[in-house]
C-alpha cells in the first residue's frame, strides 16, 4: 500500500493556497515603513519614524523629481553663501552666486568641487590662476591655497563633503551658514 500526498494546496508558508480572489499580499502590503520597490535606487528626501503601530520601523520618502537649477537660483540672491540642492552619500550638492573677490582659504581635509553653470569664473593659486566657464569644472585638490573670483556674477555648482565650511579655516565675513537648504 502506497501514500501519496499531494501538497500543492498549500502556499510557500504551509497556509492555503490564495483562491483566485484573494492575493498574497505585496511586498510593500508586508513592508509598509520601508521604501517602495519600485525605483529602489531614487534619491531619499527624508527618514522619518513611521505613523504606524509599529513606531520602531523607519520609513524613507522617496522623490522622484529631477533638481531644477534654474528654479533653485530663483530661491535667493546673496552672493557667497552656497545652499545645498541634493546629497549623495556623505557629499553635498550646493548652488551658490559668485561675485567679486573671495578670501585665500584652502581645505585641508577635501577636495574641492567648482561646476560652472553660468558666466566665467577665475581661481586664483599662489602660483597661477585657472579660467573656468560655463559648462566646465575644475577641482581644487585638498590642501592647495585658492581664492575664487568672478568679475560678473557667476552661478555655479559646488561639490564638497558635508560639513565643509566655504573659507575653509579661515572664517570672517564671508563665512556661511553651513548646511542651508533649499
Amino acid at each position: 500500500m502506497s501514500l501519496a500526498l499531494s501538497f500543492s494546496h498549500l502556499g510557500p508558508t504551509g497556509a492555503p493556497a490564495p483562491t483566485a480572489i484573494e492575493r498574497w499580499p505585496s511586498y510593500d502590503q508586508r513592508h509598509p515603513w520601508l521604501p517602495r520597490r519600485r525605483g529602489w535606487l531614487s534619491e531619499p528626501v527624508f527618514i522619518q519614524k513611521a505613523a504606524t503601530p509599529r513606531s520602531n520601523r523607519w520609513r524613507c520618502e522617496v522623490n522622484y523629481r529631477p533638481v531644477n537649477f534654474q528654479q533653485k537660483f530663483g530661491l535667493f540672491s546673496e552672493q557667497w553663501m552656497p545652499k545645498v540642492v541634493a546629497e549623495m552619500n556623505d557629499y553635498q550638492f550646493k548652488v551658490a552666486r559668485l561675485q567679486g573677490d573671495f578670501i585665500w582659504h584652502d581645505h585641508k581635509d577635501t577636495d574641492e568641487t567648482f561646476i560652472v553653470l553660468e558666466g566665467s569664473l577665475r581661481i586664483d593659486f599662489r602660483d597661477g590662476a585657472v579660467h573656468v566657464s560655463a559648462g566646465e569644472m575644475f577641482v581644487v585638490r585638498k590642501g592647495v591655497e585658492h581664492k575664487p573670483y568672478a568679475e560678473h556674477e557667476v552661478k555655479l555648482l559646488l561639490i564638497e563633503p558635508r560639513g565643509v565650511l566655504n573659507t575653509g579655516q579661515e572664517g570672517g565675513e564671508r563665512e556661511a551658514a553651513n548646511d542651508v537648504w533649499i
